[in-house]
């Protein structure tokens, strides 16, 4: 069995990062496939010979009836019992930005059991402002739970979204989640501490929380475009900082973490 791990990016009417995202699988060391949702339906069977599942950015099916809404009812309905599989057996999945929206209402970050759940507790909705973000914010990672993120540290990149804002059920459903350790990526002002305010909290989420994971780490979502900065010029302060700082604080490392679990588990079986 090779121990190159696969990625599957779902590709559909609206998505436009799947280009990035599948470099910066490929320069992790990963196999990449950009495959239309519509074939996934067709032979959902596909799912198997994948270890890695992605749902990128972009604006899926126009963000007609909410962001993410349509092709989040598509995995519920028409791929559910094959992506509960994949989660069983230990496949890993990302959602970056409308991706993180899709897997938000589909119910696959706040179920307690790692399935789909019914109602989600918590959902992605309008930013504070009222209004579209473009801009580039800190992360701080707080990414124990999941083997997307390393234990610590910092990454910089852009948000471009205008229903980024994580609001839980209740304070118990936060409670959990927090608990859980499953609140795994924050905004962070210049200190690197989880920002309250606005710019550096660019949507008000509750907590300053741009990221989280499945209750078993398997699944991350994040509203940050990590893709879209994983080369140093990518900044648009290259010119004038310390380019290790900016390589250090770049997004591609979420993607070597990811497809290093995906390599462990496969050295396991």
């Amino acid at each position: 069995m090779s121990e190159t791990p696969k990625v599957l990016i779902f590709f559909s009417a609206g998505f436009n990062t799947e280009a990035e995202t599948k470099d910066c699988f490929e320069r992790a060391g990963a196999e990449v496939d950009v495959v239309h949702i519509n074939a996934i339906v067709k032979a959902p069977e596909q799912l198997k010979q994948y270890d890695i599942l992605v749902v990128p950015g972009g604006f899926s099916y126009g963000d007609d009836i909410g962001s993410g809404v349509v092709f989040a009812n598509q995995l519920r309905t028409l791929l559910r019992k094959q992506i509960e599989t994949f989660l069983d057996n230990g496949g890993l999945m990302l959602g970056v930005c409308n991706g993180f929206q899709v897997i938000m209402k589909a119910g696959l970050l706040t179920s307690p059991d790692g399935h789909f759940e019914e109602r989600p507790s918590a959902t992605l909705t309008w930013n504070q402002s009222a209004r579209y973000e473009d801009r580039w914010v800190r992360l701080k990672v707080t990414g124990g739970r999941t083997p997307w993120l390393p234990d610590d540290g910092g990454i910089e990149c852009p948000v471009r979204h205008a229903e980024g804002r994580f609001v839980p059920r209740d304070a118990a459903t936060l409670k959990r989640l927090r608990d859980n350790g499953q609140l795994v990526l924050h905004y962070a002002d210049e200190r690197w501490q989880p920002a309250t305010r606005f710019p550096e909290n660019p949507n008000g989420s509750e907590e300053a929380v741009a990221g989280i994971c499945s209750a078993s780490g398997q699944v991350l979502g994040l509203m940050p475009h990590a893709e879209c900065h994983t080369y140093y010029w990518h900044h648009p302060h290259w010119t004038r900082d310390n380019t290790q700082t900016l390589r250090d604080t770049n997004g591609l490392k979420l993607f070597q973490a990811g497809v290093n679990g995906a390599k462990q588990r496969l050295a396991k079986l």
